[in-house]
């Protein structure tokens, strides 16, 4: 075309005869197959299995520094419960805060001793209502007082699961206050020995049997320790280590009523235990001369107690020391360079201490009892992977490899946590400060003989029983 000339004009295009019926034919077919392809997609879709939802297992701990630890230990071996039992877990803490009519908003904890009936008031009243709560031996006595958990014994008679003898040594006796199972061992730490292996060889002294005794200790400790000035110690004996009270088992002293009731110091095997740790320091002379200096009423209880403390680890061995007493199991212990794992000597009946440091417990305001139970459950059940939960089965699927264990040491730690012997939940664990004070203290240091002693603290521990 050349600009100027007219535009031709077009003319209508209409569709023939059989376009028509064609397009008037292929128009209901496509929609039919645009509604097939929709149905198709939401079958496919409805038909293509859905995740369940896992339950959420709510817990309570006190709000304290020192259990934070605990928190984290469950948290972890949530991780490694079988799919079948898993479930997400909501950890929260409890507040113990006092009021102190000036800055509330500090958070301060009541004094120590008030921590137990302080955590017991504030779980009952707590909106978190948990279906497993913390439960240690400082503060069972003070749930069971207040009534907030749950008696175990008739529901876990009930769950085909659970059977009391699969728990090793005295561990449920730990979690029995007034006659009534309140808390099931979830995980425990038993007392053992370090041994410095590079002192050792240097004095040629042979690692010790799983089974060794007293004497070998002592023939150990009087070798290994050197001469005056820079000397070596051969060993460390403190109030809480090696403990009077395994000790004192090992030679037949009961010291402590099952029920909690009767504490007593004047039993023959008490006195042999007491004067031999006594030896040990004033007569052999092969550990540091102790300063008599004990925890503040202020530290935790089971600190006071047994030395535990769950933000210290021990990754060396005290100055000048070849072998040392301590703790093994739970967030708090770690290996000491250089240090060599072995049982505690034993003279007698092997028997060992331990400590339920991590124990759970059903509130009774728990929502659903049943979730509860499969939860407890759980957590028994994945003991040895990522707990020291004291039952055959944990001992035998014991991670010795994550806990980086030789063979030997784990066969000395099964043992250990097997013979393991437990304080009764039902004895306030402020009597065993009474006693590390006013008996132990005064032995070790050579002021006092092991049955004067025994005497001077009897008046003591006997008031505060009746208290």
């Amino acid at each position: 075309m050349t600009i100027g000339q007219p535009i031709a004009e077009k003319r209508p295009r209409f569709l023939g005869r059989r376009a028509f019926l064609a397009a008037a034919i292929a128009l209901p077919f496509g929609s039919a197959c645009a509604t097939i392809d929709l149905v198709a997609r939401s079958i496919a879709m409805k038909a293509k299995p859905s995740v369940p939802e896992l339950p959420t297992v709510r817990i309570a701990y006190p709000k304290l520094d020192y259990y934070y630890p605990l928190k984290t230990r469950l948290h972890t071996a949530a991780k490694d419960i079988p799919a079948e039992r898993a479930f997400n877990v909501d950890i929260q803490p409890i507040s113990l805060a006092i009021p102190t009519g000036e800055n509330d908003s500090l958070d301060i904890p009541p004094p120590m001793a008030q921590m137990p009936r302080v955590y017991a008031e504030r779980l009952r009243t707590s909106t978190f209502k948990s279906d497993l709560v913390v439960i240690d031996p400082a503060t069972i006595g003070g749930l069971a007082h207040a009534d907030v958990l749950h008696d175990l014994g008739p529901l876990l008679a009930r769950e085909s699961w659970y059977a009391s003898d699969a728990f090793v040594g005295g561990a449920l006796g730990a979690g029995t206050h007034g006659g009534k199972l309140l808390a099931v061992p979830i995980e425990v730490t038993v007392e053992m020995v370090w041994r410095n292996r590079v002192a050792w060889s240097a004095r040629g002294i042979e690692a010790p049997p799983v089974d060794w005794r007293w004497e070998q200790f002592v023939d150990a400790a009087r070798r290994l320790t050197g001469g005056s000035g820079s000397r070596a110690w051969g060993c460390q004996i403190t109030p809480t280590s090696p403990s009077l009270w395994a000790v004192a088992w090992q030679q037949g002293a009961e010291v402590v009523s099952p029920d909690g009731t009767r504490f007593t110091l004047t039993e023959p095997g008490t006195i042999r235990a007491a004067a031999f740790l006594s030896d040990l320091v004033n007569r052999y002379h092969v550990t540091p001369a102790f300063d008599g200096a004990l925890p503040s009423p202020e530290v935790h209880p089971l600190t006071r107690a047994y030395g535990l403390d769950t933000a210290r680890f021990g990754r060396q061995f005290p100055y000048g020391v070849a072998t040392a007493g301590g703790f093994v199991g739970g967030p708090a212990w770690a290996r000491p360079i250089d240090g060599q794992l072995t049982a505690l000597p034993t003279d007698g009946k092997p028997t060992f201490l331990g400590v339920a440091f991590l124990m759970l417990g059903i509130p009774k305001h728990a929502p659903d009892l049943r979730q509860s139970l499969a939860a407890l459950r759980a957590y028994v059940e994945v003991g040895g992977q990522t707990l020291l939960t004291p039952t055959r089965g944990a001992l035998s699927n014991l991670r010795t490899d994550a806990m980086g264990l030789s063979d030997v040491e784990a066969n000395a730690l099964r043992t250990t946590v097997e013979n393991a012997r437990y304080m009764p939940a039902d004895l306030p664990l402020d009597l065993i400060a009474t006693a590390q004070r006013e008996f132990i203290v005064p032995v070790l240091q050579g002021t006092r003989p092991p049955d004067l002693a025994a005497r001077d603290a009897r008046m003591s521990i006997e008031a505060r029983l009746r208290h």
